[in-house]
């Protein structure tokens, strides 16, 4: 059959920022990139755009742990720690990071990465391609998957997939959508009103294929069905969430019989454990933790330049910070190779743009800002101001950091006379006052991740909408970004959002992170995912 536009739920072309940012968790927003695929790829093929380079996995000095699956069958039990309690398991309502370790390890996408998270690679499509326009998308599906509960596989499930998230937190994905037609079980063609290049890696990252037997249901929420390498087993609310193996799966893997995501929020607490012998695996740990784990064999780490960074995000419709000259001049005042070196030691680089190097048209733009307290001082005098007052929050759960980050920028602020009081907040208090009217915070710390490796944040205005940013300049780049398809011309409207955007500040890019996963020795075949955020557990098993 064919699926026509007017017979689709209602759908928005960008996020309910408000609806969206009440759901945030962990001071991390999660979008996805683009890529426009304009040759079909098989299971023996790859298309994509090299992104990055490849994680690393070290042990102890001198030893690297191997990065394939041992013969092992299936067996074993991993104890991740989960940085808190999840909420929104729905896939396409979830935005906070102690949900993605269970809907990347349930679910399947179209499309997947690859182990290095160079190229997309075939998922549950076998093939895609799409028009130069990039108004029309086919996908040549993989025959004989079931979900976990049975069902089929097949166009029409996929196309009920695109029309359940529609209506949900991530129903922008599909923005423009004029038409699917599923009337082949084995292809799915996708049609929008207008280009829509980022689509195809957006089912790697966001648009995670449901069983329809839960969508019809409306339990989405309550538990996940998928066709991924593990299945959902049980939720302990307040303690942990049991994945098991899917001994069914079509792909590679699973080498576990079980997961178990232990709800730890505290980094400290999480360490601890791991040491203990109580937790085999903790993500995102503080540099200097990581230098400890690198010198003891007992423990294995893997390490990527990550698509996540730290930002200081203003509200620009609030006093002073609706000046452009008070946010260059805390810009100016902002010492972040100083951070970079003596904070994150070494494990991140200054962000001179907003997207992460080696991300789809990613460059660094002629507006920069070096460390100046005096232009700083000027630019403040310029604006009329003297003795500024400023508060600032820091989401309490950023991973890596964030309050010492935070403490170091009060700091520099001060020495260029500006004073910020400084507040550390659960992330729900703190999402709750960055959405307000009339917050009581002008500066906030967050942290952003580039799912798969392109400028979604741009495309959608979602860097924008954060800080209640409506510049016209920068506003129509983005919709240029956003309609046209991949090449020179898209690229050189990057190229100019990002010089604008550094010109105007919406919010300072302050470093992109090196990330780093720790583990006990004897895991192998896992590496932290490049987003930072989505660990993938299928290729990891203990060595026997």
């Amino acid at each position: 059959m064919t699926y026509q536009r007017d017979q689709l739920p209602s759908q928005p072309t960008t996020i309910n920022r408000r609806d969206f940012l009440k759901k945030v968790s962990a001071g991390a927003i999660f979008l996805p990139g683009v890529a426009s695929f304009l040759a079909a790829c098989t299971d023996d093929q790859t298309a994509g755009t090299t992104v990055g380079t490849a994680t690393t996995t070290t042990g102890a000095p001198g030893t690297t742990t191997t990065t394939a699956p041992g013969d092992t069958g299936i067996t074993g039990l991993l104890r991740v720690a989960n940085p808190g309690e999840p909420n929104f398991i729905d896939p396409a309502n979830a935005l906070e990071v102690t949900e993605f370790a269970i809907i990347r390890n349930v679910y399947d996408g179209l499309l997947l990465w690859n182990a290095d998270y160079t190229e997309l690679v075939p998922g549950l499509a076998l093939s895609w391609e799409s028009n130069d326009e990039a108004t029309e998308w086919v996908f040549n599906l993989r025959e004989g998957v079931s979900f976990h509960d049975g069902t089929t596989f097949d166009s029409s499930v996929a196309r009920k997939t695109i029309e359940y998230y529609l209506d949900k937190e991530w129903g922008f994905v599909a923005a423009g959508l004029q038409e699917v037609d599923d009337s082949d079980p084995a292809v799915l063609r996708v049609l929008f009103s207008d280009a829509s290049p980022d689509f195809a890696r957006n089912q790697a990252a966001v648009m995670y294929m449901m069983s329809p037997m839960l969508i019809d249901e409306d339990a989405a929420g309550e538990r996940a069905v998928g066709t991924g390498p593990f299945r959902f087993a049980a939720w302990n609310p307040g303690e942990s969430v049991v994945l098991e193996a899917n001994e069914d799966y079509w792909g590679e893997g699973p080498f576990l019989e079980t997961v178990e995501l232990r709800n730890i929020a505290d980094q400290t607490a999480a360490i601890t454990a791991l040491r203990a012998g109580d937790i085999d695996l903790v993500l995102k740990v503080p540099p200097r933790q990581v230098a400890e784990f690198r010198q003891d064999a007992n423990f294995g780490v893997s390490t990527t330049n990550s698509w996540t960074e730290g930002h200081l995000l203003f509200r620009t419709d609030q006093t002073p910070t609706d000046d452009v000259l008070v946010r260059q001049a805390i810009a100016y005042a902002i010492d972040r190779e100083s951070i970079v070196e003596n904070v994150l030691l070494g494990e991140a680089v200054v962000a001179n743009t907003p997207l992460p190097p080696g991300t789809y048209g990613a460059v660094d733009p002629p507006t920069g800002y070096t460390h100046d307290p005096d232009m700083a001082r000027k630019l403040l005098s310029d604006a009329g101001l003297d003795g500024l007052e400023l508060r600032m929050s820091v989401f309490a759960a950023i991973r890596v950091l964030g309050e010492e980050v935070s403490q170091a920028i009060v700091g520099q602020l001060a020495e260029a006379g500006i004073n910020v009081a400084l507040d550390i907040q659960e992330a729900g208090v703190a999402v709750t006052d960055l959405i307000a009217d009339e917050p009581e915070h002008q500066l906030f710390h967050v942290e952003y991740g580039y799912d798969t490796g392109g400028p979604l944040h741009f495309t959608l205005g979602s860097a924008l909408g954060h800080p209640r940013y409506d510049g016209e300049e920068l506003n129509s780049l983005i919709q240029q970004v956003s309609t046209t398809p991949d090449g020179p011309d898209r690229m050189q409207a990057l190229a100019e959002a990002q010089d604008v955007f550094m010109r105007e500040l919406p919010h300072l890019p302050l470093y992109h992170l090196n990330l780093s996963d720790v583990f006990r020795a004897d895991l192998e075949g896992y590496t932290v995912p490049k987003d930072g955020y989505q660990p993938v557990l299928k290729r990891a098993s203990f060595r026997s």
